[in-house]
């Protein structure tokens, strides 16, 4: 009888055991699971700006990067019916009208390049919310993953090249009131000079006209 109690004992001893080892193992590999799908599910955005018109600087050009979520709904806009990059375009300029703060803020290095880490699995809106000495830069949306077809498979680390393009000359004009208005000169000392110099011509015409009239009578 003792023997029986003592074996039972040792059964359920070694259950128990195997029981709490497999929990272990499972709970471990369960952890290394999720580990390697969190840093699967990760991402960066790095923008790469081109050179500008000459004058134009690349650096510090301030961009923000936010994750396109709820907050977008009130821009109409529809991912699920972006088919093409015009699409994502006319979605990005809709979205930019929202004027909503940037979840991150970067700003360029000297040769234009800043880069948005550790970011989630999702589709963000960037734009240059300051160009500094730079060009008027379109705002864009990108998704991470994004599937690269040179490697024919998706990436997570993402480089961009923002379109960009000068910033409208301003017009300047010496009338106040007509904003815009081309400087015609109307004023100036030497636009003065001919009409006097016209006028004098004309008088001397007419003074010269009457003159032979006179004579003509004599």
């Amino acid at each position: 009888m003792k023997r029986r109690v003592k074996s039972n004992f040792l059964l359920c001893i070694t259950a128990i055991f195997l029981f709490a080892f497999s929990s272990q193992v499972y709970a471990d590999n369960h952890n290394v699971s999720e580990n390697q799908q969190s840093k699967e599910e990760r991402g960066s955005i790095c923008v790469a700006l081109t050179e500008g018109r000459t004058g134009t600087s690349r650096e510090n050009v301030e961009f923000s990067c936010t994750k396109v979520g709820e907050e977008y709904r009130s821009s109409g806009v529809n991912i699920d019916e972006i088919k093409s990059a015009k699409d994502l375009e006319e979605a990005a300029k809709k979205l930019a009208a929202l004027n909503i703060s940037g979840e991150k803020i970067l700003r360029t290095d000297k040769n234009g390049n800043l880069c948005f880490q550790d970011l989630p699995v999702g589709i963000y809106f960037l734009e240059a919310t300051d160009i500094a000495q730079y060009e008027n830069v379109t705002p864009f949306l990108i998704s991470i993953p994004t599937f690269d077809e040179k490697e024919g498979k998706m990436i997570y680390d993402i480089q961009v090249i923002p379109k960009h393009e000068p910033q409208p000359e301003k017009i300047t004009t010496d009338s106040p009131g007509k904003p815009g208005a081309p400087q015609t000169g109307f004023d100036s000392g030497v636009l003065k000079y001919f009409s006097a110099a016209a006028m004098i011509m004309l008088f001397l015409i007419v003074y010269n006209f009457k003159t032979k009239k006179a004579k003509k009578k004599l």
